[in-house]
């Protein structure tokens, strides 16, 4: 994988490799595989994402559960300001 990404570094700072042709002796330079070589020559970055099995970022949170007291009191509160308020 290390190859990979250190032939993708050089690719995206080397104007000089636009077309096929020099990629392709890169990708043969490097010694990357053939499968990873055509999803590179091809462009599909699912197929390489695959061979490389890179697994997305995962985020997760949690959120704690508000107390049912709370939401009690805030409505007799309010029930009782629009009591006073109408009143």
């Amino acid at each position: 994988m290390n190859k990979v990404i250190q032939v993708l570094e050089q690719m995206a700072s080397d104007s000089s490799l636009q077309n096929k042709t020099d990629i392709e002796t890169l990708l043969t330079t490097a010694k990357i595989k053939t499968g990873q070589s055509e999803a590179i020559i091809a462009k599909n970055v699912v197929s390489l994402e695959r061979q490389l099995d890179i697994c997305p970022d995962i985020i997760c949170f949690l959120v704690p559960a508000e107390d049912d007291d709370k939401d009690s009191e805030t409505d007799e509160d309010q029930a009782r300001t629009q009591s006073v308020v109408n009143g």
